[in-house]
């Protein structure tokens, strides 16, 4: 489990219901004493979508509205288009978010399912890379592409990883997990995104022994994520080297 010392953690989601797929690390540590949980949305969703993130963390990860911050919405990064905001959310990290404050940093891994998924970690990564800190990073993963000729795609299926590499695995009840999905009822303006995840997710969430999520500065930096597996690609929204070369061109 989660060491004692590391008393603050930031989440960086770049959707609103993006924390559905983290609810079980937000619930544990919640539960823990001496710990202070900061939850970031990076990309824009209005105030509609605002309201139903406030509302599933409050009442469901017991994380009040006081500790929720709507970056994308302060600074219009696009949902979709993170990675042409890259420089922006770098600056803002390395602004708002010093190393020296001792961070154990969440987001979601490199996986290829959504190109704001992967910029974020790539945006976690390189924060800490770019520094000596005593920071920790650990990622979870929302979902990735079955194969590379159908947009089918796994949910919270995280992508094999070295034995050796540190993890958090959390156990929950089961009241817990049907509390999770209960929950997604609270996000009513995506309920197309939800007709293709629910099933899927409860299917993980109810009947996985438990939660993991990986030391993202040890989780592998291949070229491509799963194989070349890259569901956004299949979806025909962006690509894998559009991320990628976005990224490079702020450096």
């Amino acid at each position: 489990m989660i060491s004692e010392k590391r008393k603050n953690y930031l989440f960086l989601l770049p959707h609103q219901d993006d924390e559905v797929f983290f609810a079980p690390l937000l619930i544990d540590l919640q539960r823990k004493k001496n710990v202070d949980i900061e939850v970031l949305f990076l990309t824009s969703g209005g105030p509609i979508r605002k309201r139903e993130s406030e509302n599933y963390l409050r009442r469901i990860c017991g994380i009040s509205s006081e500790k929720v911050k709507f970056l994308g919405d302060l600074n219009a990064w696009e949902d979709g288009k993170l990675h042409l905001s890259f420089r922006d959310l770098m600056e803002e990290l390395a602004r708002s978010y010093s190393l020296e404050k001792n961070i154990t940093f969440v987001s979601p891994t490199l996986e290829g399912g959504h190109q704001d998924h992967d910029t974020t970690f790539f945006a976690v990564r390189t924060h800490l890379e770019s520094n000596t800190s005593s920071s920790m990073f650990y990622c979870g993963s929302l979902y990735r592409a079955v194969s590379k000729k159908w947009p089918l795609f796994w949910v919270l299926c995280p992508p094999a990883v070295n034995k050796k590499v540190n993890t958090i695995k959390v156990d929950l009840g089961f009241i817990d997990r049907i509390r999770i999905l209960w929950g997604i009822r609270l996000f009513p303006s995506q309920w197309r995104s939800w007709a293709g995840l629910f099933l899927p997710s409860l299917i993980m969430i109810c009947f996985s022994r438990q939660f993991i999520y990986a030391n993202g500065l040890e989780v592998e930096n291949s070229e491509v994520p799963n194989n070349g597996k890259i569901l956004y690609s299949l979806r025909k929204v962006s690509t894998f080297e559009e991320v990628t070369n976005a990224i490079k061109s702020t450096r």
